[in-house]
C-alpha cells in the first residue's frame, strides 16, 4: 500500500527495505545493493621456492641501473619480478564474499551498528528483558543514524556536483523506489484529515496541487533583476499571441510541408 500526502510534513512512504526522509523531497529511499569486488592473489599450490630463488639469481636485474630515468628502472624491475611470479605462483581471481559497504557508512554509524550487535549477543545470552529494551532501543537508533547518514550523502553529493545530470543521477538511482518491489498499484492520498482511495479523485487534487504550486514562485521573481534588464533592454518588435485555429487548417498545413 502506498501513501501520499501533500501538505507541508508530507512524506511519501513506499515498501522498501530504509527510509530516510530527506530534504530533497518527501521520498522514501532503499539502501542500493552492494556488489561484490574482486580479490587477486598469487596461487602457491605448486610453488618451488628453490627452482624460484634459482630463476630470481639468473635474471640480469642489473640491467635496470641502465636507465636514468627512475620510472624506467622501477618498470624493469617489476618485468623481471614479475616474469618469475607468474611462473611459479600466478595470479588467480577471486570473488570476495564481503560486499563493499554503502558510501553513506560513516563512523558514527558504524559505531552504533556495533554497539547494537553487543547488545543483541548479550540477550540472545541472557534473555533478560532489559537487554531485549536496551537492543531494542539501540536497534532503532540505528535506523535513525542510518536515515541520517543517508541524507547527508545525499547532500554532500548534491553540493559538490560539477552539473552532470548523468552523474547525478547515478547517485540517486540506487535508492530510489524499484516497481519490482511493489505489490500493489493501491494508492492512498492523506488530504488534511480525510484519507481519499478514488484515482479519480485523488489525480484531481494532486493536479489542482501541481499546477498551483508554480504561481507564488512566478510572484517573487517578477521583480527580479535579470527580469527587469530583459524589460530594459529588449522590445519586441510585434507582440506575440496565440491565434485558433481549426483542424482542416492544421491538415492543409501539415500536407504543405514537404519531408
Amino acid at each position: 500500500m502506498a501513501a501520499i500526502e501533500t501538505n507541508a510534513d508530507s512524506l511519501l512512504s513506499l515498501p522498501v527495505a530504509v527510509e530516510a526522509s530527506t530534504d530533497f523531497g518527501a521520498y522514501t529511499y532503499r539502501s542500493p545493493t552492494q556488489g561484490h569486488f574482486d580479490l587477486w592473489r598469487l596461487s602457491r599450490h605448486d610453488f618451488d621456492s628453490v627452482q624460484y630463488n634459482n630463476d630470481i639469481a639468473s635474471k640480469p636485474f642489473h640491467v635496470a641501473n641502465t636507465f636514468e630515468d627512475i620510472d624506467d628502472v622501477y618498470w624493469a624491475w617489476e618485468k623481471l619480478l614479475t616474469d618469475v611470479l607468474d611462473d611459479h605462483a600466478p595470479q588467480v581471481e577471486k570473488k570476495s564474499t564481503k560486499p563493499r559497504p554503502p558510501p553513506y557508512l560513516n563512523s558514527q554509524m558504524m559505531a552504533g551498528i556495533r554497539f547494537r550487535n553487543q547488545l543483541r549477543r548479550k540477550y540472545y545470552t541472557t534473555k533478560e528483558p532489559n537487554d531485549w529494551e536496551n537492543y531494542r532501543r539501540q536497534r532503532n537508533r540505528v535506523v535513525r543514524l542510518r536515515r541520517k547518514a543517508i541524507k547527508e550523502y545525499l547532500a554532500q553529493q548534491c553540493s559538490t556536483s560539477n552539473g552532470n545530470p548523468t552523474e547525478l543521477w547515478n547517485v540517486f538511482k540506487p535508492f530510489m523506489f524499484s516497481r519490482k518491489s511493489c505489490m500493489t498499484e493501491s494508492i492512498q492520498l492523506s488530504e488534511d484529515t480525510n484519507i481519499i482511495q478514488d484515482k479519480h479523485q485523488i489525480a484531481n487534487i494532486l493536479n489542482t496541487h501541481f499546477f498551483s504550486i508554480g504561481v507564488p514562485s512566478m510572484e517573487d521573481y517578477k521583480d527580479h533583476a535579470s527580469i527587469s534588464g530583459i524589460k530594459e533592454n529588449f522590445t519586441p518588435a510585434e507582440e506575440f499571441n496565440f491565434e485558433l485555429v481549426s483542424k482542416i487548417q492544421v491538415e492543409e498545413l501539415l500536407k504543405s510541408i514537404h519531408i
